[in-house]
């Protein structure tokens, strides 16, 4: 695929979630304040808005403006242009959030309460047995490379600039050329373990189930893309394919979390304000839940008051800094 198509697909993606966040949280919470479903529409509520929009359409601008001003023959050049947008729309939501605290509304002003009526033994769906095609794909992946392996040439590129040339190389043997496919197997069994440890780790509630349910969709997605990169080697493979499934899957995703944090009916975490910090930090010793739901935006955040958190995140962190390790070492060696 042309590398331009690949980084605009990527830059108008990364565009897209930022505009929306604003729109993904559930309708009493705005920029993770509980301030109530028609705030949105006083005149504090569309000021942090303006806040919000402000410095992401700001971010957006500098970054096309970028592009056009230095060009995409370096990759800082169009690295920075993906970061840009996200990094403004960081700041515009911490300023927003503190716009707003004022405004918080208590916690019972919803006349909401929650309570655990699950009786049945904790565990997992049978549906969650979804997640185990994914692991297939990298196996796929390397049936087609062992079957088009005297199509590949000894000496391969490992590395292509933005112009599409290629400038970097390593030689054809197993470890490079499945390095990939098995960086692949790994990362989708992260994602799983992720997702069951959301699953047992927050309280028991429809929400979680739907954020497992997303999470297996996860993996088919990165599956495909990443079993598709581990065929970068592989003669007559169109790679243009698992390209363009990014931009559909994060529309569904994305018109899935507006209609569920729309709707009134859909319930919600009772987790003390005064126990968020910026929005989206939640720090609680006496909540014994290791994840509960973000206010904005889809998914869970870790409870980092339980004492659990720090031993997870140094997995959480730990096994996805080994995978990348093991990626750049296959891959990336020589």
């Amino acid at each position: 695929m042309n590398p331009t198509a690949l980084f605009a697909i990527t830059l108008a993606s990364v565009c897209g979630v930022t505009l929306a966040a604003p729109s993904l949280s559930p309708a009493r919470f705005l920029f993770g304040v509980r301030v109530g479903a028609p705030f949105r529409k006083t005149g504090p509520g569309r000021e942090a808005l303006r806040i919000y929009y402000t410095h992401d359409v700001t971010g957006i601008a500098i970054a096309i403006a970028l592009v056009f001003a230095l060009g995409l023959h370096r990759e800082w050049t169009w690295m920075l242009a993906i970061l840009l947008p996200e990094a403004a729309a960081v700041l515009g939501y911490y300023r927003a959030n503190r716009r707003l605290r004022p405004f918080a509304a208590p916690a019972d002003a919803t006349g909401v309460r929650e309570a655990d009526l699950f009786a049945a033994e904790d565990r997992l769906p049978r549906w969650a047995l979804w997640a185990v095609p994914p692991f297939l794909l990298p196996m796929a992946g390397a049936a087609y490379l062992h079957a088009h392996w005297n199509e590949i040439p000894a000496r391969i590129a490992t590395h292509y600039g933005i112009d599409g040339q290629p400038n970097g190389w390593t030689t054809r043997t197993p470890l490079h050329l499945y390095g990939l496919l098995i960086f692949a197997a790994g990362l989708l069994l992260w994602i799983f373990l992720l997702g069951i440890a959301s699953y047992f780790g927050a309280r028991r509630s429809p929400g979680r189930r739907s954020m497992l349910g997303v999470t297996i969709s996860v993996m088919y997605l990165m599956g495909t893309v990443f079993t598709a990169a581990g065929l970068w080697a592989a003669p007559h493979f169109p790679l243009w394919i698992p390209v363009s499934i990014l931009p559909p899957y994060l529309a569904g995703v994305l018109h899935w979390t507006y209609r569920r944090g729309a709707d009134a009916k859909t319930p919600v975490e009772s987790t003390p304000d005064e126990c968020w910090s910026l929005g989206d930090i939640y720090n609680n010793p006496n909540d014994p839940a290791l994840f509960v739901a973000k206010r904005m935006g889809l998914g869970y955040t870790i409870n980092f008051g339980n004492p659990y958190a720090k031993w997870f995140a140094m997995g959480f962190l730990g096994g996805m800094g080994l995978l990348i390790a093991f990626m750049f070492w296959t891959v990336m060696g020589g």
